[in-house]
């Protein structure tokens, strides 16, 4: 990923020197700052390349203890994590699923943040098109989830967890979906009612060839928030006919 950023830095950086060099007659004004976005793009991608990366984590299996084993009397499903992005980056973490929910451990063994089996669906997410390209997972801090490497392997297992957890605790996971549903429903109408308002009540006061604002950032932000919610409510309802 980050090779790949760097080479898109490149080629930007080498299409805007590009294009300050050969048409900066036209926009005399633009031709220095283009050449030099273009150098800082060149240099911003070789130092990327070049950039000494950290050791990769050893390579640690999956482990299922046996409720026999276990000091709790129950098995638990301990899954390492490579964390990728900050408070965590290059650390190695542990998610351990057991009946009443998950553990997200650090390499210490001190608890991050506990999981209930209910919130499972709704704080774990797993990579997709449309979201994140990483194993991602919600704690208190909602601004700064945790980001974990996505190996195959390990985002199978968690999400056979998750379709573990939804049979074993429906009633608890249709509960947290719908309050997530209900919270982006909210957000989502405040937000776009706003947008709206205030992109009429603009238009109608610019008057002839008056200048008026259209809230594209509240329109988009609403928008999208509606969408998340009604995805939660469909998937509550859906797993509410299935029992």
């Amino acid at each position: 990923m980050k090779t790949t950023i760097a080479i898109i830095s490149i080629l930007a950086g080498i299409g805007f020197g590009v294009l300050g060099i050969n048409y900066g007659e036209f926009l005399p004004q633009a031709k220095i700052p283009l050449i030099v976005v273009g150098i800082l793009g060149c240099l911003g991608g070789i130092a990327m390349l070049f950039w000494p990366r950290p050791a990769p984590l050893p390579e640690e299996e999956i482990t299922t203890i046996e409720a026999k084993d276990s000091a709790t009397g129950k098995s638990t499903v301990r899954i390492p994590l490579n964390g990728i992005e900050t408070p965590i980056k290059g650390e190695r973490c542990y998610l351990e699923a057991m009946d009443e929910g998950m553990h997200l451990l650090d390499s210490s063994g001190a608890v991050l943040t506990v999981i209930p089996a209910g919130e499972i669906v709704t704080r774990i997410h797993l990579p997709n098109f449309w979201g994140t390209s990483s194993l991602m997972i919600e704690w208190e801090n909602k601004e700064e989830p945790f980001h974990f490497e996505a190996k195959k392997d390990v985002v199978q297992q968690v999400r056979d967890l998750i379709a573990v957890s939804l049979k074993l605790h429906p009633e608890a996971a249709i509960g947290a979906m719908r309050k997530k549903s209900v919270y982006s429903l909210a957000i989502g109408g405040i937000c776009l009612t706003l947008g709206v308002v205030i992109t009429i009540m603009s238009f109608a006061n610019a008057g002839n060839n008056g200048r008026y604002f259209i809230m594209t950032g509240l329109l988009g932000f609403g928008t999208i928030s509606l969408c998340r919610g009604l995805y939660w409510l469909i998937k509550a309802s859906n797993l509410k006919g299935k029992r």
